[in-house]
């Protein structure tokens, strides 16, 4: 660990007060997700004012296995037995994803003029982390592949959120809501759980070189736990208040100075390619409507194309089948890293590995 110097101090502060700050601004505006998006803007026009933080990536790391844990809570033997009927859903999943990632790809190489492995990198609907190192190893540009994936996802968690509170009546979204989550009071038992599941099984993810095996891990475990009843209640709701504000926190500090830059061109870039995902997972929410019995609403936050932790808040925060949502988001970062790597083989002997076509006249 790190020494606490007055520096570090004095950031650690700075990135509270900022935080909480934004959480309380957004609620008294009646953001959607406001604990989210409240300190994820705040911290990060702090940062790009030349402000600094403690950086918590470690700690957002960690908090993200305490989302699994919410998740696992509401995975119950009705939901398994729903499990089934979920294959047209997942169907749909593993041919959105090579339609978006090609879709994209033509946006970027052809529309934008960008390398082919940068085009191709920043258009698969996959992780940042692994998509950027993709990219670096094929001769693509790291920097604009991850702020590409980082405008992409808080885009999702941005609209999506305005668009259900305009559009679509849920209901009451408390902080549990949608989680089957009761004001049962954690027994001592549970304690030793979500001790376990926060702190061991993310390693055991990573160890078993499971995609996002960070989350995975802990998801799959807490899905065993609560479902075989070894925990019986899930872990009191202040816990997932602290979880959104840390997870917005920990993306706003994606965001500095040097992001400025770049920022402009390849934010353009991220929100021509939000279109068209989005497009793309509203004609696939309708269509698999067809032959699910999951109301579109459920089945289009199943395939928007934001990160696996971040659709899995949305859908616990606006009480949408959250094992659901979160369990097709696996299946796409799966599809992501398997299907991308392997079709950009072809795409490279296809285009070459320069600029589109319209950069080289």
């Amino acid at each position: 660990m790190k020494a606490l110097t007055p520096s570090r101090l004095w950031a650690g502060l700075a990135l509270l007060l900022v935080a909480l700050c934004g959480a309380w601004v957004a609620h008294l505006l009646r953001w959607p997700l406001a604990n989210v998006l409240g300190p994820l803007v705040f911290v990060a026009i702090f940062q790009m004012l030349g402000g600094r933080t403690l950086p918590i990536q470690t700690l957002r790391r960690r908090f993200v296995a305490v989302l699994a844990v919410f998740l696992g809570a509401g995975f119950t033997p009705e939901l398994v037995q729903t499990l089934p009927h979920w294959w047209p859903s997942v169907l749909g999943m593993l041919v959105l994803v090579p339609l978006t990632a090609l879709s994209g790809f033509a946006l970027f190489y052809l529309g934008f003029r960008m390398d082919a492995a940068t085009a191709w990198y920043a258009a698969i609907p996959g992780g940042l982390m692994e998509m950027s190192i993709y990219g670096e190893q094929e001769g693509g540009d790291p920097a604009a592949i991850a702020l590409i994936h980082l405008m992409r996802v808080i885009s999702m968690i941005v609209s999506i959120p305005l668009a259900f509170s305009l559009f679509l009546d849920l209901g009451p979204r408390g902080a549990g809501a949608g989680l089957g989550l009761t004001a049962a009071a954690a027994h001592w038992s549970d304690w030793l759980w979500y001790a376990v599941l926060v702190f061991v099984a993310p390693w055991v993810g990573q160890r078993l070189r499971l995609p996002a095996g960070a989350f995975l891990g802990p998801m799959i475990l807490s899905c065993l736990v609560f479902g075989l009843g070894w925990a019986s209640a899930a872990p009191p709701l202040w816990i997932l208040v602290m979880t959104q504000i840390v997870l917005g926190a920990g993306l706003g500090q994606r965001f500095d100075r040097s992001t400025l830059a770049t920022f402009a061109a390849n934010f353009w870039r991220s929100m021509a390619l939000s279109v068209v995902t989005v497009s793309l997972s509203v004609a696939m929410a309708l269509f698999v409507g067809l032959a699910s019995h999951q109301p579109w609403a459920v089945l289009f936050l199943a395939f928007a194309p934001g990160g696996l932790a971040e659709m899995s808040l949305l859908a616990v925060s606006l009480q949408v089948e959250p094992v659901f949502v979160s369990g097709h988001h696996v299946v796409r970062i799966i599809a992501a890293v398997l299907v991308g790597t392997a079709l950009f083989a072809l795409v490279k002997r296809l285009v070459g590995g320069g600029p589109g076509p319209s950069s080289q006249q």
